[in-house]
Order: C-alpha cells, then structure tokens, then sequence
C-alpha cells in the first residue's frame, strides 16, 4: 500500500498538478489580495537575479554587515564555534555519500532499508549541527543578498490576472513594502511552490495520465510541449527530464512491479536498482538445474528481487524451505551440494 510522506499532495491533485504545469501558472486564494495567479517562471525571466544579487552584496558590505567567512573568524575567536564542527561536518556529508553508492549496489531490500536508516540518521545530525551555525552566524552579507534576490524571485511571479499580463504590485509599491509585508508575499508563493517539490514532480512522471501521452512523443518536447526546449519553465523542463528517466528504468524492467511501488518513486528507483544489481550478478552465469541461496534473504527481499514470481512460475524452482520439510527438518551438506547442482 502507498504511503504518502510528509509533503506529498494527495493523490487525487496530482493531475491537477500536471495541468498547471503544462499551462505554466497555478491560481492561489488570498484574504488580502483575493485571487492571485503565480507564473512559473523560465530561464528568461531570471536573467538578471545574479547581476542583481551581487549589487545586494556590495550594498551589505558597504554598510558595514560582514561576510560568512568574517563572521565565522569572529565566532571561533570568540570561542563561539569550533571549527572541529565544521570538520565533523564534512566527514558526516562524505560518509552519507559512501552510504549512497553502497546502497545503490546492494541487492536485499532488508539491507536497503538499514543503509536508509543510517542515511537519515546522519542527515538528522547533520542538520541539527548546522542549524546551530546558522543562528550563530545570523546576518551576513551573503545571506542579505539571497534573502532580496529571493524576495524579487517571488515579486516577478505574482500576477492579477490568468494571462499573466497585469503584475499584482507595480514597482514602486513592491519597493516600498515591509518586511512583514514582504513575508506575506512569500507565505502566498509558498501555498503552492511545495506542489512541485521534487517527488511530487517525480510521482506526476510515473502517473499513467503522464506517461500515456509521454511514449507518444518521442522524447521531444516540441511535441510535448509545442514549443522549443529553451522556452520551457523550469518546471517543464524538471517533469520532461524525470519523464525521459522513468520511461528508461521501466522500459528495463523485467518484472513489472507492484502498483505501490509504481505510485512511489523512491521505491521505484530501489525496485530497480536491485534487480540491476541482480542481473549483474547472474550476467554470464548458466543458473539452470541449480539452486541459488541469497543469505539473510526476508520475505520482502525475495519479492523486490522477483525471486517469488519465478518460483511461483517455474516449475524446476527448487524451494529449500519445501526440501527442508521432506527431510524432516534437516539437509546434510551431501544434500546441499545436490541442490547446488554439483
């Protein structure tokens, strides 16, 4: 059974999603502003935010607020942070990764999900340590100019109207905001900017209503979309790309798998991963008339690997829980290397 995670949309909204990405702007209900349309902006409409975050920077530093890295100098003189903490970091981030590729190479879902405990374990760590560096450093001049260019992102999105023609602020009055007022605005672009997180993105890619029109395409999306790669908002681009990605992992899938599995894109991508990882084992390998004994193999794991479909459809599938039983509980090695087909 699926089980939604913390940030995931329902599942009946899902399709909603995916017309408002092709249509390339959503609709949000304020108390203030009544009914605001949010555009979903494109490479073209972001051009000058970099430009736009250095001449913040530069105002910061000239009126006096210090860089990260003057700041962290203060703290460590000041004994307010060790910089042991920051090595601590680093080795927890490196051994995250080494988490990653191990867990992609492994073939038992049991010790898939142990790594993943592990993973978010070290994460949870990870985030409280940096969550203390964060309210130490407190304003900076890097932080500063994120915090306006973000602000900016936020004002170029909002709109009066469907067409996306008439900007819900004119300059003057975004210029002349507060910071309250200005954190009014981004609670309005945060109602709907969580929609298109990356696995919400990821399980729209995997609905049946997306890929039916998707293998039709060919992997172009002028006839996707009907317009040129480069005119594409990002959340176009971002939902075309996972489409090209699931579309070639289940293309490569022996097994079609489960349907909670197809609804969840994390246990897709592990779904598949295990059984690549077995095929590599096998490749080459002439496995008929022999057993195969996967060590420390859960019910759960025999599954992911369609173990349990094959025994259930082949005939010659020896079982060693069923030649346990004819033996009355015991199997000599004499027995076991039978089994083996040597």
């Amino acid at each position: 059974m699926f089980m939604e995670r913390e940030g995931d949309i329902p599942k009946n909204q899902l399709k909603r999603v995916y017309a408002e990405i092709l249509r390339g702007s959503c609709a949000v209900f304020d108390d203030k502003y009544g009914k605001v349309y949010i555009k979903h902006l494109k490479v073209w409409d972001t051009e000058n935010l970099d430009e736009q975050r250095d001449l913040h920077f530069e105002k910061a530093r000239s009126e006096g607020l210090p860089t990260k890295e003057e700041k962290m100098e203060l703290l460590v003189k000041d004994d307010l942070w060790d910089k042991s903490k920051d090595a601590e970091i680093n080795q927890k981030k490196e051994f995250i990764e080494r988490m990653r590729a191990s867990k992609s190479k492994m073939m038992l879902k049991s010790q898939i999900d142990s790594i993943q405990k592990d993973i978010e374990s070290t994460q949870n760590k990870v985030a409280k340590i940096m969550k203390e560096k964060e309210a130490l450093l407190g304003m900076t001049a890097e932080i500063y100019a994120d915090k306006k260019v973000n602000d900016q992102y936020v004002y170029l999105t909002l709109f009066k109207d469907q067409e996306l023609e008439t900007p819900l602020l004119s300059d003057e009055q975004f210029e002349e905001m507060s910071d309250m007022e200005l954190g009014e605005l981004v609670m309005l672009y945060n109602k709907s900017s969580g929609r298109y997180s990356e696995r919400n993105m990821k399980r729209v890619a995997l609905s049946g209503f997306f890929l039916n029109n998707f293998y039709l395409c060919k992997d172009n999306p002028f006839i996707f979309f009907g317009k040129p790669l480069v005119e594409l908002t990002y959340h176009q681009s971002d939902l075309f790309s996972y489409g090209r990605y699931f579309k070639h992992v289940l293309s490569e899938m022996k097994h079609q798998p489960p349907q909670d599995i197809m609804e969840d894109p994390d246990k897709l991508i592990e779904h598949y991963d295990i059984q690549q990882n077995q095929e590599k084992l096998n490749s080459g390998k002439d496995m008929s008339g022999k057993a195969t004994t996967y060590i420390g193999a859960t019910k759960d794991d025999m599954d992911a690997l369609g173990v349990s479909k094959q025994i259930e459809e082949d005939p010659n599938t020896i079982s060693l829980h069923d030649e346990l039983k004819k033996s009355g509980g015991q199997l000599t090695m004499q027995d076991m290397i039978k089994l083996h087909g040597v």
